[in-house]
């Protein structure tokens, strides 16, 4: 808590620091040949291993960054631009215009993942690629975990696969089609659901944060609109959803239930049984969603302790007794020895990419791929308790939705990147937020915020299989993850502050 409070009161500080850092790698990068060719006097940066990139690059970033850190603290107002448009800019100005840079910067991330990168110019070619290791039959992952478990269940069969027993039962009106055909009928599943599960948080949105801007009601659902269509743009050309689609996972789909139980809580507080069961289902379909009962637990308080047991031990017995011991058997083997590799962000799989990168940490790595997962516990958890502290109402649950599914993605040990879909509805949420600070006060640390997150939607879209060999540190996503858990910390108390600032109403002709 020291230190969240010194950074609060130095704020002014930490953001030309970031601007400092950001700066800093920029022109490392741009320049590394020519810093190392001026350092060292012999073979360029490209002519090295990794292990002297990453430290050669380390060095030109920490000394850049402490020489432009000091140059900008000595500039009584280093962006005057920024200065003169708060003063000028109209609050409706504002948010136009940071929407259209939402637009704009959507596009730009899909061009440069999807197509730029198919231009080779070194062999001057133009290329398709592949966004990751492609299975044969298509939708592997459903078909050995949503239809052919339930298939073995009705022959007589047990339960053989990590996948909850309630999974075999949610999924089991599939068998009515044959294996290719329900792989179908999934593919438009994820499509949809995908798409609600932006759907509903932009709801969410619009009733507890762009209401209070004072916008016209048609004016305040288009903005909703435009963020909602922006962000299932973004979602739906993806390499996160390609891949979903072509194992057949069905992260999107146990989110959406985990997302609804949120959205009842807000609009029908007392239907306590009702986001018990949806929450419940999204549960026993992928584990991770039960950490947002926390968020049940601090509406209801005690109250909702007996629907839960209730709902979820008959869930995990559905199936019967033994296969729903067997099942967590088989989920404690699955996950002491989880597929390994750039595809997989957990906490657990990072450590592996910095093994392969600094083989000395053999000796350590327990302790590693614990602290990595500790990691964004201790955060989650600093951020809940501030969430309580200082946030009401809506925005409270809203704001402990969008601060605990980054935790879902790097917590279990098994995170593949197919599962960065559910990351989809908190960048919608984080944007949100920056927009209504921009339109209520238009800060720079937000203007700063703004260019962070498109730099990580920019690293969430982009495939592993296509970063350059010197970035195999951010080509997994785990650090990216992170970065979204401390954009979330950071901004509960500015968000406090925006809230309770009264501003004259944006209006927005329509």
């Amino acid at each position: 808590m020291f230190l969240f409070r010194l950074i609060q009161n130095h704020w002014s500080a930490v953001c030309r620091a970031i601007f400092s850092i950001f700066l800093a790698m920029a022109t490392s990068y741009v320049f590394r040949n020519y810093f190392t060719v001026l350092l060292l006097a012999e073979k360029n940066f490209s002519g090295r291993s990794y292990l002297i990139k990453i430290s050669l690059f380390s060095v030109y970033s920490i000394v850049l960054t402490v020489i432009y850190f000091f140059a900008l603290a000595r500039v009584k107002n280093p962006f005057p631009f920024l200065k003169r448009y708060k003063e000028k800019a109209a609050p409706s100005q504002r948010l136009y215009r940071t929407l259209f840079t939402l637009v704009i910067g959507v596009v730009l991330i899909s061009f440069l993942n999807n197509i730029y990168s198919m231009i080779h110019i070194h062999n001057q070619t133009f290329e398709s690629f592949k966004y990751f290791v492609y299975f044969s039959p298509v939708g592997v992952d459903f078909r050995t975990g949503i239809y052919r478990p339930p298939k073995t269940f009705l022959q007589g069969g047990g339960i053989y696969h990590n996948y909850p027993p309630f999974t075999s039962m949610f999924f089991t009106p599939l068998q009515l089609l044959n294996e290719n055909q329900a792989y179908i009928i999934i593919v438009f599943l994820l499509f949809f659901t995908n798409i609600l599960s932006l759907a509903l948080p932009g709801r969410m949105i619009k009733d507890h944060l762009l209401n209070r801007l004072g916008l016209e009601t048609n004016a305040t659902r288009l903005v909703s609109l435009i963020l909602i269509a922006a962000f299932c743009w973004f979602t739906l050309s993806g390499y996160p959803f390609i891949f979903s689609v072509e194992r057949g996972n069905y992260d999107a789909i146990a989110i959406l239930f985990a997302i609804a139980s949120i959205y009842l809580l807000l609009k029908k507080p007392e239907a306590i049984w009702g986001q018990v069961i949806l929450l419940s289902i999204a549960t026993h379909l992928k584990l991770y969603p039960a950490a947002l009962f926390i968020a049940l637990l601090f509406f209801h308080r005690k109250k909702v302790i007996i629907p839960t047991l209730v709902v979820n031990t008959l869930m995990l017995f559905s199936l019967g007794l033994n296969n729903g011991f067997k099942y967590i058997s088989i989920l404690i083997a699955y996950t002491l020895d989880p597929a390994l590799g750039t595809y997989n962000h957990s906490g657990y799989g990072y450590s592996q990419v910095l093994l392969e990168a600094f083989p000395g940490l053999i000796n350590n790595i327990g302790l590693w791929r614990i602290g990595l997962t500790f990691i964004p516990i201790l955060l989650w958890g600093v951020t809940c308790y501030l969430i309580v502290k200082h946030l009401e109402n809506g925005m409270r649950y809203g704001y402990l939705l969008m601060a605990t599914i980054p935790l879902m993605c790097v917590v279990p040990t098994v995170s593949h990147d197919y599962k960065l879909v559910i990351l989809s509805p908190v960048l919608l949420m984080l944007f949100s937020l920056i927009l209504f600070k921009i339109t209520r006060q238009a800060k720079l640390a937000d203007y700063l915020q703004l260019l962070i997150l498109f730099i990580f939607m920019y690293l969430i879209g982009r495939t592993y299989e296509i970063f350059s060999p010197a970035f195999f540190l951010i080509s997994n996503k785990y650090p990216v993850i992170i970065g979204l858990m401390l954009m979330a910390l950071f901004n509960i108390v500015p968000l406090k502050k925006a809230l309770q600032q009264k501003d004259p109403p944006a209006s927005l002709p329509v």
